[in-house]
């Protein structure tokens, strides 16, 4: 009997036993069981940008273009050539059909793309409409503002999308009431090795040392937070201490001249000292969120040496880092302090986070890759992002399956780890 055929002892199905034929109905099949099982799994979102409820609800409340707006779909349209900006697209003095005027001319060019194609998947979960375009955009529009009633995130984060934590960076916090939610990630020190004074009015006292104040810095982020934020960019060598201390009084003391050895110096300390202070460190890597601006210095080459030198800290690379989704994946391969994080990719292109997910299971540990981070400032798009990833995940896992590597099982286990698992341990929640 072929190993696709066989049931072990323990009554699990042996790798491929449910497809004895590579027909395309039977891995649908596959597809779908997939989906349902993520479908009632409690999740963590590993990364967003939330507005708090009460931005959403002000002014009228949100409507379909601040729906749209707040994510990455006017890269897209600015690409293909819209000049208008978000804001006076957003602006609910302008008419809304107005502003939908100024879309229309583009769309033929961007329906297909992973972000407009998120959106669609948003309004497909929440109101059963398959597709957003002119024809519905005012139909959706009304739908999406009686939905906006306190509660609102409530209903669309812990209920429909079942999230247990969200990791956010953004205005979501404590204050709104989700203390028991969502965990902030500190963006303070993303610019450190440009400036230091914002963080020195902040966690600055007289008479400190260069390496005093790191560890102020990060001893009191500490105190509420699970990680950092840094953009990928972690230049070598570090500064000697007498260089960097000497820069550092003076600057403080004058207010003016040279800081970059002052700067490079703290941000090398403050992720040495993440290590200690158990704080993971995110990085972004590769693609940027606007038209104009160059991708490459945010490649992943820019934290090997960083990851190589503080072995103690764990890092967290978000969106793969496309398109150097490989040399991401080769990272996550050498380096055991190295963690993937799927945040935005799934939406970036579908087709190429399945390419790439499937080599990363050739190459990466299964406990190293985060599943699910929406990276969104609405929790509509949250809801388009997370069956968006659920789809893509099902596809590389039954099509495994389908040439006999898992069984269904193993696929199950392997999508709660990525959507709970890792992040939780990861993140240390």
């Amino acid at each position: 009997m072929s190993n696709a055929a066989m049931v072990g002892a323990s009554g699990t199905l042996a790798a491929g036993s449910l497809l004895t034929s590579c027909s395309g109905e039977k891995n649908k099949k596959i597809k779908e069981i997939l989906v349902e099982y993520m479908e009632g799994l409690t999740i963590i979102d590993a990364h967003e940008h939330l507005m708090s409820e009460e931005e959403s609800l002000a002014n009228g409340g949100m409507d379909i273009m601040d729906a749209l707006l707040t994510h990455y779909i006017p890269t897209s349209f600015n690409s293909a050539g819209m000049e208008k900006n978000r804001k006076w697209l957003c602006d609910k003095n302008v008419p809304l059909e107005e502003r939908l005027g100024a879309y229309k001319p583009y769309l033929p060019y961007v329906v297909h793309t992973g972000y407009y194609r998120t959106a669609n998947m948003a309004v497909q979960a929440l109101y059963g409409i398959n597709r957003l375009d002119e024809s519905n955009f005012l139909e959706v529009n009304e739908l999406i503002r009686n939905d906006l009633k306190p509660g609102y995130y409530g209903r669309l984060l812990k209920d429909h999308c079942k999230i247990e934590r969200i990791l956010n960076q953004g205005s979501l916090g404590k204050n709104d009431g989700y203390n028991d939610f969502v965990t902030d990630i500190n963006r303070e020190l993303m610019e450190l090795h440009h400036d230091f004074r914002r963080l020195w009015e902040k966690y600055g006292e007289k008479g400190m040392t260069i390496d005093e104040f790191a560890e102020k810095c990060i001893s009191s982020i500490a105190r509420n937070h699970h990680g950092i934020k840094l953009q990928s960019g972690v230049p070598f060598p570090k500064p000697s201490f007498k260089e960097a201390q000497e820069q550092f009084d003076h600057y403080l003391k004058v207010q003016s001249g040279s800081r970059d050895k002052a700067s490079l110096y703290l941000l090398h300390q403050v992720i040495e000292l993440c290590g200690i202070y158990n704080l993971t460190v995110a990085v972004h890597c590769g693609i940027i969120w606007e038209c104009w601006q160059d991708f490459y210095r945010t490649s992943v080459e820019h934290i090997v040496q960083a990851a190589m030198t503080y072995r103690a800290t764990t890092f967290d690379l978000y969106h793969a880092s496309i398109p150097w989704v490989r040399e991401a994946g080769v990272a996550g391969n050498q380096y055991p302090n190295v963690n993937l994080n799927l945040t935005w990719t799934h939406e970036i292109s579908p087709a190429m986070t399945i390419s790439f997910l499937d080599e990363w299971i050739d190459l990466v540990p299964l406990n190293k890759i985060i599943g699910f981070g929406a990276d969104s400032k609405s929790p509509f798009l949250t809801v388009g992002n997370r069956r968006r990833t659920f789809d893509n995940i099902a596809e590389v896992l039954s099509l495994r399956i389908k040439k006999g590597e898992m069984d269904i099982e193993e696929a199950k286990e392997i999508c709660r780890m990525w959507l709970y698992d890792n992040p939780k341990k990861i993140y240390k929640l």
